[in-house]
């Protein structure tokens, strides 16, 4: 159990931990093994002269511990990225029927896809500015949103109406989800196997899990980004939760790896 906690909780949430530590404890956040990581290679990153990367033999995820090595105040340095309206902003009034189509693309995608209609009770981990959850809920009879920061889930709630529901990371865990989507958050946690779990368990049978990562690459090495995940990262993730993997997905203008599981009927 860590013993420093954002959250007035009794149970150390996955999402409690602010302390980077994975080298001096030897532990790797990902699968949680001990004593499996070494260096990887160093590279340069984009604010903090040069990152150090570490790989996991396990899982063979890496982990940059640049934010580990200086020492940094992560919750500061995080609140300092939120703050940024180019990547968390809430689109106008006029615009806002146009982004929420535009987001609902990967839904539709994914239906289209994997042939499922989405339907039921929606989670959403790392939500941002909140606009991927709004389409879900045009989908879904309940999206579940969740982030640190709560102002711009707020704005789009006002939009969208009370089957947007803002909860709060002690109430997870009661929740009973159809789908899962942790969309360009895994690398930001530092405990993220116990996120993955988290949200793995709360999965109906049969329920999907969609999560988009950066694929480790020079423009997404910077120190808010501490692991970075392959195929094989998600296959144990998977294997170590009773889901299944039904495909993994590439973009590689953006770089980025999607992976979509399903949570075992049985």
């Amino acid at each position: 159990m860590h013993s420093r906690c954002v959250y007035p909780t009794e149970v150390a949430l996955p999402f409690s931990k602010v302390t980077p530590d994975a080298l001096s404890t030897g532990k790797c956040g990902v699968c949680a093994s001990h004593g499996t990581t070494s260096k990887y290679l160093e590279c340069k990153s984009l604010d903090s002269g040069f990152a150090r990367l570490w790989i996991c033999s396990n899982c063979f995820a890496i982990y940059n511990s640049t934010a580990e090595d200086r020492e940094m105040d992560v919750l500061d340095w995080q609140k300092k990225w939120s703050q940024i309206d180019d990547f968390y902003s809430v689109p106008p009034p006029q615009e806002f029927e146009a982004a929420l189509k535009n987001h609902g693309a990967v839904f539709d995608f994914f239906s289209k896809d994997l042939d499922r209609q989405f339907s039921g009770s929606y989670l959403e981990v790392g939500a941002g500015g909140g606009m991927m959850a709004a389409a879900a809920a045009t989908r879904f009879q309940v999206a579940n949103v969740f982030d640190h920061v709560t102002d711009r889930l707020n704005q789009v709630k006002e939009r969208v109406g009370d089957h947007y529901r803002i909860v709060s990371a002690d109430e997870i865990a009661s929740l009973e989800t159809d789908t899962v989507l942790i969309w360009h958050a895994m690398e930001h946690f530092l405990d993220p196997g116990a996120v993955f779990e988290l949200c793995a368990k709360t999965l109906k049978p049969g329920g999907l899990f969609f999560i988009q990562v950066p694929v480790l690459s020079y423009e997404h090495v910077y120190p808010g980004h501490y692991y970075f995940y392959c195929e094989r990262s998600f296959e144990v993730l998977a294997k170590n939760n009773n889901l299944n993997i039904l495909k993994f997905y590439y973009d590689h203008a953006m770089n980025t790896m999607t992976v979509a599981l399903q949570a075992n009927t049985v």
